[in-house]
Parts: structure tokens; sequence; C-alpha cells
């Protein structure tokens, strides 16, 4: 959720200058994949409508209509999803020292939906919308009290009593590294050579941090760049699939109907008609 730094793959938090957070609802009208990234923020996600996949540290998690996920600082994590509307909020570090030292240690257990303290998240993270869309002299302080609520939530209610270290600084080398050069054919074995590990260790390694292997990952990467692609241009499906490196156009079939749900010629027929007048529509 967010946008990407091209250069770092360290997910950019834009912070609000009255708040210090970023709190905005999102709108996806389509589905959407968002590669591994990580952030030096929290991160709450609330789905109003329909159904997000997350897998953070190599943990997966399904958020579904009126459930929340919470992300800790400086975790590895992506995000698959449908068509969905949710609210995000995300709080840099600097905000949440006042009150919680080392807050980049902390974990967040998720999931814990049938607490009363699940259900006052999910309150708080409501009325802050209804105060940005309803905008009033006493909202700057009615957001703030809503926001400690949620971070008391956090860092009390939620919080892992096991110890957290941020993901590991070689694995995030490694993915900033595949997607600069996703397109790029390179084996197992190259890329260990590059980082300077044994190739069975990094295929090892990767997964365990990630849950998904390596080539796999790879894949995800450039079907993901397909499905972009075939949004925004209009070269047929055989171009692009050879233009991103698929290069087994049935495994590349699968993967896309199974990452998005339809079949390439899908998203190309919907995208004809997305484009095609509206004959009721007045000239």
């Amino acid at each position: 959720m967010g946008e990407l730094d091209p250069g770092t793959h360290l997910e950019s938090v834009v912070p609000d200058l009255r708040h210090g957070v970023r709190f905005y609802y999102s709108d996806e009208p389509r589905p959407k994949y968002v590669p591994f990234h990580w952030h030096n923020s929290v991160e709450l996600v609330y789905v109003l409508d329909g159904h997000l996949r997350f897998v953070i540290g190599g943990h997966p998690l399904h958020v579904r209509t009126g459930e929340f996920a919470m992300v800790q600082s400086g975790a590895v994590h992506d995000v698959a999803s449908g068509p969905n509307h949710a609210y995000v909020l995300q709080v840099p570090l600097r905000a949440i020292r006042p009150f919680f030292s080392n807050p980049e240690s902390v974990a967040f257990v998720n999931g814990r939906t049938w607490t009363p303290e699940y259900a006052d998240v999910i309150a708080q993270v409501q009325k802050m919308g209804d105060i940005v869309k309803h905008p009033s002299a006493e909202g700057d302080f009615d957001f703030e009290i809503c926001l400690l609520n949620i971070l008391k939530r956090m860092f009390c209610s939620f919080r892992d009593p096991e110890p957290h270290s941020a993901s590991d600084a070689r694995i995030k080398e490694i993915l900033a590294y595949l997607q600069d050069h996703v397109t790029e054919t390179i084996s197992v074995g190259e890329l260990a050579s590059l980082f300077g590990y044994n190739p069975s260790y990094l295929s090892r390694m990767f997964k365990e941090q990630t849950g998904i292997s390596l080539v796999s990952y790879v894949y995800t990467l450039r079907v993901n760049r397909l499905y972009e692609d075939l949004l925004e241009t209009d070269l047929s499906v055989t171009e692009l699939m050879a233009a991103d490196g698929l290069t087994n156009p049935r495994l590349a079939r699968q993967v896309f109907q199974r990452q998005f749900g339809m079949l390439p010629k899908d998203v190309r027929a919907r995208k004809a008609c997305d484009q095609k007048p509206d004959p009721d529509r007045p000239a």
C-alpha cells in the first residue's frame, strides 16, 4: 500500500503536516499486487470492502471485509488484492517514540478479531475516516485522540511478546535487485554468486523470509509487470510476454490466472470494454 521509492524499494511515507502520519482512503477498482517492500513506519490497513492477502515476514495473512492488518516497521511484506476499499494508516517511528521507546523492535499479533480491543481499533479508524470526510473546528483534536488510542492498542494489546528485529538486510538487497532486473535472465546460481552465497543456502533463506521460492517470486514479478503492461500499452500479449521475460506462455497464463483471477486476454477485453464510448452519455 503506498508508493515505492524506485531507488531503494523502501516505501515512502509522506507525513501529514498536521499529524505526522499518513491516513487515507484507498479505492482499488481492479486486482493489484504490490511486490515485497518495507518501510520505517508502522502500518494499519482496515478493509471496508473486499479481501487482501499479506505476507509479512514470510507468514501469510488474509484480511477480509471488516478486518485489519498491522505491519511492523522494517518487516518485508507484499500485498495481493482483488477490488477493494480500505483505510490506510501509516505512522512514522518518530511520531511514536515520545510514547513508546524502541517502536522498531515491536511486532504485532494479527487476527484477534473476536476481542473488544480489536473492535475498539475499528471504531477509532472509522471515526478518523468521518473526521477527515467532515472537517470541523474540533477535528484535529479528535483525530489525535483516535490516533493515540489506536497506537495504545497496537503497542499494548497487540504487541508480540517475542522481540522483533527488522527483516534481514541481505534479503532486502536481493529483493531490490530482482525488482530492478526483473526481465533479465539470471539463474539462482548467478544471483547467489553475485551476493556471495551458496545457491542452496540462498534459496532456503529467501523462502524462510518471504514464504515463496526465489524462482516463483521472479515469475510473480514478471507476471505483475505483464498485467500493468496490458493496461498501459496496446502491444499484443505475445509481444509483452517476450518483453517481460515470460518465456513459457503456458506457465505464465497459469500464474497470471492464479494471481489475478483472469487470463491476460480477459484483461485486454475489459480494457477494450472500459474504453468503449457510452451510447447513453450525451456528446
